[in-house]
């Protein structure tokens, strides 16, 4: 069976001639290492660095993406797998970058987001948001809205 058949019949339910392969998330880091040469392919430092590609400008992003593309693609024939899976990527534009690692998305007068990547652990997380100072009545009014 090729890649597409065998995740086809997998989805289908039937029988296929071996377990389909694929992972939901390969950190960048663990795939670097394991492949001998700098990937991004996913994780919190793949977030991080979509975010420093944006505040560098379009063409940085587009040469971004386009690496990140190229190198999810590579990696998933290396290892043989059967499906592609795009990686969790932060596509929200930095409105400011605080820190060496934290940044603000949004107007802080309005709806507003600080994120901020770990290097010691490779998480990307949320750190702070309009909701945490503004409470429950503001999430009530932005689902209204």
């Amino acid at each position: 069976m090729t890649h597409r058949e065998r995740i086809q019949a997998a989805f289908a339910g039937r029988w296929t001639d071996r377990t389909p392969i694929f992972d939901q998330t390969v950190f960048s880091n663990v795939a670097s290492a394991a492949m001998g040469r700098p990937l991004d392919v996913g994780g919190g430092e793949l977030r991080y660095k979509e975010v420093c590609s944006w505040l560098a400008g379009e063409a940085s992003h587009a040469a971004f993406v386009e690496k990140m593309l190229q190198d999810v693609v590579w990696l998933c024939r290396q290892v043989g797998y059967d499906m592609v899976r795009m990686p969790w990527r932060e596509t929200r534009r930095p409105a400011a970058q605080i820190d060496e690692h934290t940044f603000l998305f949004g107007d802080r007068s309005d709806i507003w987001a600080v994120c901020a990547y770990s290097p010691d652990t490779g998480n990307w997380h949320e750190v702070d948001n309009y909701l945490r100072h503004d409470g429950v009545d503001r999430l009530i009014e932005d689902i209204r809205r």
